[in-house]
């Protein structure tokens, strides 16, 4: 779970494209998407999550409710098929199964996956620039808002990622993603809420640690 989390709350790594024709069209490739999302400091919605492995017949499902603060993670509910609690941030990811302790887990030894996941907050906060910077863009149709297709610019995460997706509107709403190796993630965002706009008690108590 942990893994997959990393990978799909993510995306970032350096290498800018050589020539000027080249920034133009991505820039383009980026436009309605950088027009359209809204930045917010705070922001709540639902999620669902599908996970197809491999070695698996079935995808596996979850879903539950994610606390986005802009500069300090993403709080990520899951509260079905069970209730599992994780704080992420660029640096470390805190779990809650069982009991008030969490466990913690720092990303030092995975600088690839702390930079992605740095990408992907400030993707959810309404801010693509790093995913500029990390991917090249592909525009593909959209009913309404946008979708990307995404493909990693750098070795170490071509290493890791066939290929992404991202589609919305004022926010982020789908992200696919398929690893090298064959296995694929998707996110459903739905349900957005920017207000209000402070944390309550039980999420100011998770965000503390």
């Amino acid at each position: 779970m942990r893994r997959h989390l990393l990978l799909s709350f993510a995306f970032l790594l350096l290498l800018v494209t050589s020539s000027a024709g080249a920034e133009t069209s991505q820039e383009e490739a980026f436009g309605a998407m950088r027009e359209q999302l809204e930045r917010q400091p705070l922001l709540r919605a639902d999620f669902r999550q599908e996970r197809n492995l491999q070695i698996l017949q079935r995808p596996l499902k979850s879903s539950g409710r994610m606390v986005l603060r802009e500069g300090d993670g993403i709080l990520w509910r899951v509260e079905e098929p069970h209730a599992i609690t994780y704080l992420i941030r660029s640096g470390e990811i805190l779990e809650w199964e069982a009991g008030d302790r969490p466990q913690r887990t720092a990303m030092a030894a995975v600088p690839a996956f702390r930079l992605m996941t740095e990408m992907f907050l400030a993707a959810l906060a309404g801010d693509p620039t790093a995913l500029q910077e990390g991917f090249r863009a592909e525009p593909l149709p959209a009913d309404q808002g946008w979708r990307l297709r995404l493909s990693p610019k750098s070795e170490d995460l071509a290493g890791l990622i066939a290929d992404l997706e991202v589609a919305g509107d004022r926010y982020v709403e789908e992200v696919h993603l398929r690893e090298v190796k064959g296995d694929a993630v998707t996110f459903y965002f739905s349900n957005f809420k920017t207000e209000p706009a402070e944390l309550d008690a039980t999420e100011k108590a998770y965000f503390a640690h």
